[in-house]
């Protein structure tokens, strides 16, 4: 398995110089989408949090007001 590994590294630095911008150009491309990735998880943690934030500061009434509609009741004969 060392002389797979040797080839390789032997052919890595043999053909840096022509494709150094190719290399550089998946280094970028993974690096743009775990930052996408990321970001996406922050985003959604903070919407999934925000409406028990927003309950919490405006410290609403649990109770009803006003008459609940029962279409039983209010069916027209």
């Amino acid at each position: 398995m060392s002389q797979v590994l040797r080839l390789a590294w032997y052919r890595f630095r043999a053909t840096f110089g022509r494709r150094w911008g190719g290399y550089l150009s998946v280094i970028l491309l993974v690096a743009l989408i775990g930052g996408v990735a990321m970001a996406s998880i922050a985003a959604g943690r903070s919407t999934q949090s925000s409406y028990p934030r927003f309950l919490a500061s405006t410290n609403p009434s649990q109770s009803l007001k006003g008459r609940v509609r029962d279409p039983e009741v209010d069916e027209v004969a």
